[in-house]
């Protein structure tokens, strides 16, 4: 079972998250200096937190998945046709590894009457994927000054959709926005 240990959480013998890279120690420290950081080691650890999340309105934790593989980051970079390239090596620092995160929040907020419990958590566990195998990526801004990217995949007969603003000070692809839509994606 998992035990909360100076804001990361513990588990033994469980599946790590796979398409992500894990956090090194010293991505780790610097996480691990604002209390409501937490490192997810595990998809059962997201599931346990997704619930959490949604049933706890005082659940603020910010939840650090892992580091987007530098293969993503180039692909990602090849895909973004709607900027110039100066734009874009602008936005993905070389010497930056980037953590998939997302707060609790923004979790309760996909709440909506069309969406189960198990579609939400279902989304969440499944966000490494949609990020780092995504059919197409655009770059957008998010309200008008900070920079985003949105990412869709056709995935279980739905089309999964989602906002990530990126910070280069925070080292971070934070989830901001996720909705699925359950139309067939063409």
């Amino acid at each position: 079972m998992s035990k909360p240990t100076n804001n990361k959480l513990i588990c033994q013998n469980q599946i790590t998250i796979s398409t992500l890279l894990p956090i090194d120690k010293e991505i780790e420290k610097r996480i691990l200096l604002k209390e409501n950081n937490i490192i997810v080691p595990d998809k059962y650890t997201l599931k346990e937190l997704t619930t959490k999340a949604l049933l706890c309105p005082l659940e603020i934790k910010n939840l650090h998945l892992g580091i987007i593989p530098g293969g993503v980051i180039t692909r990602i970079k090849n895909e973004i046709t709607d900027i110039k390239r100066e734009k874009i090596n602008e936005l993905f620092k070389d010497d930056i590894k980037y953590a998939l995160t997302i707060n609790q929040e923004i979790i309760r907020h996909i709440k909506k009457d069309s969406l189960t419990t198990d579609d939400i958590i279902n989304f969440i566990t499944t966000l490494e994927d949609l990020i780092t195998n995504f059919d197409t990526v655009r770059y957008t801004l998010y309200n008008n000054s900070q920079n985003a990217l949105r990412f869709r995949k056709n995935m279980n007969n739905s089309t999964y959709v989602t906002l990530i603003v990126i910070s280069n000070k925070n080292h971070t692809f934070r989830v901001h926005t996720i909705f699925l839509d359950k139309i067939d994606f063409q």
